[in-house]
Parts: C-alpha cells; sequence; structure tokens
C-alpha cells in the first residue's frame, strides 16, 4: 500500500513538486512523515497503521524531488552530478560512479577537455589518474557505466518489442516476451 500511495502521488501530481520553494515542500513533507509516524504509533490497530503508512508515503512522495531542487539549483551545471550522487548514495544508492573525493563528477563538463583524451585536451592528470584507476575509463566515458545503462535501453527496448502491457495497460505481458529473453545476471544474451 505504501508504495501505491507513493506511486499515485507522483503520478497525480508530478508538477506540483515544481511549484512550491523545495525547501518549503521538503519541510512540507518531513511535517507529513512526523505525522504519518506519530499516527502509526497513536494507533495501535490496523486502521492506524494503514492511515499512518498512507500519510507517510504522501510525505515520501514529495520529499525526494524537493531535496533533489533544493540540492541541483545551488550548484554549478558540472556539480550538479556530484551533488544528486551524494544524495542519492545518502538515500542508499548511487555507490558504484562516485567519482573521486574533492572533484566533479565530470570535471571536463562542457570544457575542451570533454573529449576522448581528456588528459592532451588540458584535463587534470593526476584527477585523470585517479579516475582511471577507479573506473575504467576510455578517455572521458565510464565504459562500465556505459555498458550497464546500454543493457538496461537494451532490456527495455527488447521489452517493449515483445509487449506494450505496459503501456496498453494489460495485466501481464505475452508468454512469448518472457521465452525469447535470455539473460546472465544483467546481461541480455540474445
Amino acid at each position: 500500500m505504501y508504495g501505491l500511495v507513493v506511486i499515485g502521488c507522483r503520478v497525480v501530481f508530478a508538477k506540483l513538486s515544481d511549484r512550491p520553494p523545495p525547501l518549503r515542500l521538503g519541510a512540507q513533507a518531513l511535517a507529513l512523515w512526523a505525522a504519518g509516524l506519530t499516527v502509526t504509533s497513536v494507533v495501535r490497530k490496523a486502521p492506524g497503521f494503514v492511515a499512518g503508512a498512507a500519510i507517510l508515503a504522501v510525505g515520501a512522495a514529495f520529499l525526494t524531488p524537493a531535496f533533489y531542487r533544493a540540492i541541483i539549483s545551488r550548484v554549478e551545471p558540472a556539480q550538479r552530478g556530484g551533488a544528486a550522487g551524494t544524495f542519492s548514495e545518502d538515500r542508499g544508492g548511487g555507490r558504484d560512479y562516485g567519482g573521486v573525493a574533492g572533484a566533479a563528477y565530470d570535471p571536463c563538463y562542457h570544457q575542451p577537455c570533454d573529449s576522448l583524451d581528456p588528459v592532451a585536451d588540458g584535463a587534470d592528470t593526476e584527477l585523470y589518474a585517479q579516475l582511471d584507476a577507479a573506473y575504467d575509463l576510455s578517455g572521458n566515458i565510464n565504459l562500465e557505466a556505459q555498458e550497464e545503462m546500454a543493457d538496461a535501453a537494451a532490456h527495455t527496448t527488447l521489452l517493449f518489442a515483445m509487449t506494450t502491457s505496459a503501456v496498453g495497460g494489460t495485466r501481464q505481458a505475452s508468454s512469448q516476451a518472457a521465452e525469447k529473453a535470455s539473460f546472465q545476471g544483467h546481461r541480455l544474451q540474445r
């Protein structure tokens, strides 16, 4: 139920999180979290747990977008990936492509060194040595991240090529989609 309320609020109120100032919206979302936790702890029966979880879910639906907007609006474009990643890591994700301490995720963002040979084009040699040691880089491209994103795009393309159930609103994908797709871990085999 919690997840359904979060998703429902994100869909129905998608544009709402862009209107009020982000910190005010974040404060209101935190107040809803507190109210949901209070209801859950005071009304110790099933209706209280359901109502508390629903109130908590409404707060959660607005909290993350509000904080992302607050963070992103206060940093330079080249630093936005790092800022969002730091927030994501704090929220429990984003640990795989975290850059190096004290540097932007993409230190050559829209600079002359934003190329396949960043060091030759003026990038910080020491920083790119650290990045190359931490990640499988080809110039300014993280090949590991690119491979994972390409796998995700291939999976999504295959899924929608085999079924439009998510778009058309049917309950489940065709049996052909599941039979024809073959994965080894996260990698699509055919």
